[in-house]
C-alpha cells in the first residue's frame, strides 16, 4: 500500500505546524522530552507520545520537528498492521481530547485551532464521506455525476482490497483509492472500538 504519500503530507504539515508554534504531538518511534516535563498518565493511556509532548506545550513550551531525526521499522509494511495501528492512534485521538478538553480550547492552548482542523476534523472524515455518498446517491440533476465518480473510486478501491487479500499488496494503480479508504475505514472502526467496544488499545 502507498502510504509514503501520507506520510509526505503528514510531515509538511507538522514541520507547518513547528513553524506557527508547535508540533502536535510526536512520533512514536523516535522522540524525546526533558525530564522536568514529564509527568506519570493512567495506565490505560493509549497515546503517551501524544499526550506527554503536549503536556509541555501546556506549560509554554513548544515540540519542535527535526528533519534530521531518523527511525527505522524492522517490519515490512502491511496493510492489515498499518489498519490496527491506525485504529489505535485514531481512537487515541478519542480519548485525549476527553481527557485534556483544553487542546480544543482556543483561550486556553495556543495549538487548538491546528489541533481542531488537523486532527479533530480527521475523525470526522469517514462520517462525512458515508453522508457524501448517500446523499449524492439519491440526488438527481447535476449532482448524480458526482454519486458516479464515487462509486468508480471506491469499485477502484474495493479492487485494491482484493488484490490486497490475493497478492499481499494491493496493485500499484489501485493503491492510492485502496489506501485512502483503508485510513479512512480505520477511523471509523475507531470510533466503533473506542466508544463501544472499549477493548484495550495499548501496545503489547
Amino acid at each position: 500500500m502507498r502510504v509514503d504519500w501520507y506520510w509526505k503530507l503528514e510531515k509538511f504539515m507538522r514541520r507547518r505546524e513547528a513553524s506557527l508554534f508547535s508540533c502536535l504531538g510526536a512520533t512514536g518511534a523516535i522522540w524525546a522530552l526533558r525530564r522536568d516535563l514529564f509527568r506519570a498518565l493512567p495506565g490505560d493511556t493509549i497515546l503517551d507520545d501524544f499526550l506527554l509532548p503536549l503536556e509541555a506545550v501546556r506549560r509554554g513550551r513548544r515540540i519542535v520537528f527535526v528533519e534530521e531525526a531518523k527511525a527505522f521499522e524492522t517490519e515490512e509494511a502491511d496493510w492489515r498492521r498499518e489498519f490496527r495501528r491506525k485504529v489505535r492512534t485514531l481512537a487515541g485521538n478519542y480519548q485525549a481530547f476527553a481527557r485534556a478538553p483544553w487542546l480544543l480550547n482556543p483561550l486556553s492552548s495556543p495549538i487548538a485551532p491546528a489541533m481542531i482542523s488537523h486532527k479533530l476534523f480527521r475523525l470526522f472524515i469517514p462520517f462525512a464521506l458515508l453522508l457524501a455518498f448517500v446523499s449524492s446517491a439519491l440526488s438527481s440533476g447535476r449532482l448524480r455525476p458526482l454519486f458516479w465518480l464515487q462509486a468508480i473510486f471506491y469499485l477502484f478501491a474495493s479492487l485494491g482490497c482484493l488484490s490486497a487479500l490475493l497478492l499481499r499488496r494491493p496493485a500499484r494503480i489501485f493503491s492510492p483509492p485502496f489506501t485512502f479508504c483503508l485510513l479512512n475505514a480505520a477511523a471509523g472502526w475507531a470510533f466503533i472500538v473506542y466508544f463501544f467496544r472499549r477493548k484495550s488499545l495499548r501496545w503489547d
